[in-house]
């Protein structure tokens, strides 16, 4: 979802129920497997859907210039507000399972596989420009690093994933 399209709809949220059909399908999903890594699948629940009724509640909004970015970091603070409020305590991570088993999640756990080798930050980094659709500046602002470092650790982890799949296959080239 583009910039422009994103402010329009969330303008229109609270008179338009199609702006929040559609701010609601695209980011649900979004929200709860970018938190459930770190908070748990329940606490993501809690906080996507916290998310939107605090969005509804709300009177105006500025510009939004990096919306999945902004829409992260809002529901990573409410969540953060939910584990003070009732003194949850974090849980270890589990992988996102999603309901539906359609091609597009099939392939995310299938990279979640591949990437299953590399440190958190790099798989992080890996999985929000390719799967989330982050640009390296989005990265950036979610993860606290400038968006240099997140190219530069971004390609570092290609050329190790590059190695990898070389010893794997007896040095067959590899077209990341």
């Amino acid at each position: 979802m583009d910039v422009i399209q994103f402010n329009y709809l969330l303008s229109r949220f609270k008179s338009d129920s199609s702006a929040m059909d559609t701010l609601f399908t695209y980011y649900y999903r979004r929200i709860v497997a970018h938190l459930c890594g770190v908070y748990g699948l329940d606490l993501a629940h809690e906080a996507a859907q916290t998310f939107f009724t605090e969005l509804y509640d709300k009177k105006s909004f500025g510009f939004v210039h990096s919306p999945t970015a902004w829409v992260y970091k809002c529901a990573e603070n409410i969540a953060k507000k939910i584990i003070i409020k009732d003194r949850k305590e974090l849980r270890p991570r589990e992988p996102y399972q999603p309901q539906d088993t359609d091609s597009a999640y099939e392939a995310e756990i299938e990279l979640n596989d591949i990437l299953s080798g590399l440190d958190d930050l790099s798989r992080r980094i890996v999985r929000m420009l390719h799967i989330e659709g982050y640009n390296s500046r989005e990265v950036g602002e979610i993860l606290g690093m400038k968006p240099a470092t997140v190219r530069q650790k971004y390609l570092r982890t290609l050329k190790k994933l590059q190695k990898k799949y070389q010893s794997v296959t007896n040095g067959a080239p590899c077209n990341i």
